[in-house]
């Protein structure tokens, strides 16, 4: 996927940026080193459901549980990443699920436990979410692409 990424970035002409592919609990970056961040965290792939047979395989074998442990993860990897990035960075959180503790939740925790602020994400590629209008989620009936969710943060 890093390969992809740096692919795109090429394509697009961004010179200005560094692909990282570490483990948010030990990153390789020092406290407030980074100007921004996108946050793609391991999660339960819901929203790929209708492109990936294996990901049904998979919940039905690891049950709904599963939700929240990755859920937990999740808050600490966002919680860790908020620290690396200075004040007034911006900080993008992406899944390709639509569960409200993977996404919503994670997001509002994070902003009321660590100093950022929730601000509309835009471009606007989906639908704004039921639960706060400035996140947004992509819904695989509406958009043709799998599902997903984004949310922005700056870090105040």
């Amino acid at each position: 996927r890093l390969a992809f990424e740096q692919k795109l970035l090429k394509q697009q002409q961004v010179w200005c940026s560094v692909l990282v592919e570490a483990d948010a609990r030990k990153p390789p970056i020092r406290r407030e080193g980074l100007g921004a961040a996108i946050v793609d965290p391991d999660c339960s792939s819901i929203g790929r459901i209708g492109h990936s047979p294996e990901t049904r395989l998979f919940l039905e074998m690891v049950g709904p549980s599963i939700v929240n442990r990755l859920s937990r993860l999740q808050r600490r990897a966002l919680a860790i990443i908020v620290e690396l990035v200075k004040r007034g960075g911006a900080i993008v959180y992406s899944t390709c699920t639509l569960t409200f503790e993977e996404n919503e939740y994670v997001v509002k925790w994070v902003a009321d436990n660590y100093g950022v602020e929730i601000v509309e994400a835009k471009p606007w590629i989906g639908v704004p979410s039921p639960l706060d209008g400035r996140m947004q989620r992509i819904y695989p009936h509406t958009s043709k692409c799998s599902g997903g969710f984004v949310a922005k943060l700056l870090k105040v």
